[in-house]
C-alpha cells in the first residue's frame, strides 16, 4: 500500500540552471546580472558567494564551499553591497520552481573588490587636504 504525501504535486524536475550571468565590482558592491529562466513554475533564484571557488555542481553538498546564500526571488539582477577591499568573491545563481526543486549552479564569475582611495580622490577634485 502506497502512502499519499499530503502537498506533494510529484514534481520532481529541476529548473534549467540560470545561464548569462555577469557580476561587476564598484566600491564594495557587486551588481550581478543574468537571463531568466523560461520555466512555467519558476519560483525564484538563489544567490552563493564566498571568498572561495565552488567546489561541486549542485548545491545539495553544503552550498559546494560558498559562505553565504540569499533568496532574492523571482529576479534578474541582484546588488550585494558591504564587501571587503581587497578581496575576490565568488559567484554562482541557482533557479528554483514551485515545488522547491533546485537548479544546479550557473558557471561562476569573480569580481576582486579594490580599494578606492577616496581620500585621494576629495582632494585632487576639491583642492584641498
Amino acid at each position: 500500500m502506497m502512502a499519499i504525501l499530503a502537498g506533494w504535486n510529484g514534481d520532481v524536475v529541476s529548473p534549467a540552471a540560470p545561464a548569462g550571468l555577469s557580476a561587476v565590482a564598484s566600491d564594495q558592491t557587486v551588481t550581478l546580472g543574468w537571463n531568466a529562466n523560461n520555466e512555467s513554475d519558476l519560483g525564484g533564484y538563489k544567490v552563493y558567494y564566498g571568498l572561495s571557488q565552488r567546489t561541486c555542481s549542485h548545491p545539495d553538498s553544503n552550498n559546494c564551499g560558498y559562505s553565504n546564500v540569499i533568496d532574492v526571488g523571482n529576479v534578474t539582477s541582484y546588488y550585494i553591497n558591504n564587501l571587503i577591499e581587497g578581496q575576490t568573491y565568488y559567484f554562482s545563481i541557482t533557479a528554483y520552481d514551485g515545488s522547491g526543486n533546485e537548479s544546479d549552479f550557473s558557471e561562476e564569475k569573480s569580481a576582486a573588490i579594490t580599494f578606492f582611495p577616496w581620500e585621494l580622490f576629495y582632494q585632487a577634485f576639491t583642492g584641498k587636504k
